[in-house]
């Protein structure tokens, strides 16, 4: 991607662009894409679109490495992690974990209020599927899943699952790619929410995992096809 197409936001000014508020920047732009796997991004161009010192950036670039959204090679500059299917197996099979865990831990306690909640990510999640709006779609399925694990009022387990949230939304773009995944996986979400109302363990805990195995499968398949092309 050329850097001057770079998409900054628009309250950012050149006296406000420390560290953090540059990795902001770049992260976005390489979770939604803009940047590709083992695409360079180019230490002086940003500075020069930016108008401002390279000494931020070198310290926002090693934030993100340390996210694993970039490597830095030395004397060759910054790049894009390639997609790693080890690694979606990897996320994903924690995320099915945690989630799991945490329905066990609340299903029994959990206020109808939370699950109501729930269901109103649902279904502004049911509104932007029908206005075609992806980048919507996107946040809120995050969103959703953030919710389940929040039920648990444990913190440490939601502490946990935020630190692997990065690298869901990473893969989450290209499992939810099609526009035939938004349907299924707003299904398969209310089907989840009807268990736990019901407080079904066996049954919700079963649902939650093969909803990630099936997120699991889109975005392997998704990758193989980049690498075959």
């Amino acid at each position: 991607m050329p850097i001057s197409e770079l998409k900054v936001k628009t309250d950012l000014s050149a006296a406000r662009l420390m560290s953090e508020e540059i990795a902001d920047v770049l992260r976005e732009n390489i979770i939604s894409g803009n940047f590709n796997p083992g695409e360079k991004v180019n230490e002086y161009q940003i500075a020069k679109l930016l108008n401002i010192s390279r000494p931020p950036i070198r310290e926002a670039f090693r934030l993100l490495a340390a996210e694993g959204l970039i490597t830095l090679v030395p004397r060759k500059g910054a790049f894009v992690l390639e997609l790693s299917i080890r690694e979606v197996k990897e996320i994903y099979e924690m995320k099915s974990m945690m989630e799991s865990f945490a329905i066990r831990l609340a299903i029994h306690t959990v206020e109808e209020k939370k699950i109501s909640e729930i269901d109103s990510v649902l279904n502004l999640m049911e509104k932007s599927i029908k206005e075609n709006n992806f980048k919507k779609i996107q946040k809120l399925n995050i969103e959703f899943h953030r919710k389940i694990i929040e039920m648990s009022k444990n913190q440490k387990l939601i502490h946990f699952y935020e630190s692997i949230i990065l690298p869901i939304r990473k893969y989450q773009r290209l499992g939810l790619s099609a526009p035939s995944s938004w349907e299924v996986s707003l299904g398969e979400h209310r089907d989840i929410v009807k268990a736990i109302r019901s407080k079904n363990i066996e049954l919700a805990e079963k649902l939650t995992r093969e909803h990630t195995m099936r997120a699991t499968l889109r975005v392997i398949e998704q990758l193989k096809r980049r690498k075959g092309s």
